[in-house]
């Protein structure tokens, strides 16, 4: 799936909501974001990407239109590859001529059948995703919660990162950075205050702390 599909997706998404939304001119030898959006007095830088299907998704469709019988398990992983788009992404956004107050945003989309594993696995990397499990005694269930920054985190790597929206065609949820120090102006923004009214907001120091 193309970035060039990915960036009308994110400024469609972003104008329904009623921002005002403009591509940001190339420069020549200079990288630059796609997108830069407004409402009142905030701004929002974005780089939108897209993320194709897996291989092993590939496969097993392939092997159903064969006829034969498809199936599949995976785990969710932080695939170096995550990583790469991640990186990319911040290095064009701080590279794009902004102010000081602008909210820099990664917009990923997932277009296909199997955007639910693919932003599962780019959430991970994200946030160094880990599922724990504390047993107090073996006459209580056990207790099962996420560890954020637990592994590998790229927020941690990029803190001039905001935020990332993870999205498919039908929805899509925006992740925050702890570790921006603009987060606390992000969570009062008009986009935050959008996607949180949808339960569309991971944020781990809010989750956290209720």
């Amino acid at each position: 799936m193309s970035d060039e599909f990915s960036k009308i997706h994110a400024k469609k998404c972003l104008a329904g909501e009623g921002l005002i939304v403009e591509e940001i001119p190339t420069a020549q030898n200079e990288r630059r974001a796609d997108l830069r959006a407004a409402w009142n007095n905030e701004e929002y830088v974005i780089e939108a990407k897209g993320k194709s299907q897996t291989a092993s998704w590939t496969s097993l469709v392939s092997d159903a239109e064969r006829g034969a019988l498809a199936s599949t398990s995976r785990d969710v992983k932080p695939w170096n590859a995550l990583s790469a788009i991640i990186r990319d992404a911040s290095e064009q956004l701080a590279s794009t001529p902004a102010s000081n107050t602008a909210f820099r945003i990664l917009w990923l989309v997932a277009a296909h059948n199997d955007s639910d594993f693919v932003l599962s696995c780019m959430e991970k990397r994200l946030f160094g995703l880990e599922t724990v499990v504390a047993i107090k005694s073996f006459h209580t269930p056990p207790i099962v919660k996420p560890c954020y920054y637990h592994s590998h985190s790229d927020f941690i790597r990029y803190p001039d990162l905001d935020a990332a929206i993870l999205s498919n065609l039908q929805t899509g949820y925006i992740c925050i950075n702890s570790f921006s120090h603009r987060r606390q102006a992000l969570r009062a923004s008009r986009l935050y205050s959008i996607l949180n009214k949808r339960g569309a907001v991971r944020d781990p120091e809010i989750a956290e702390s209720e």
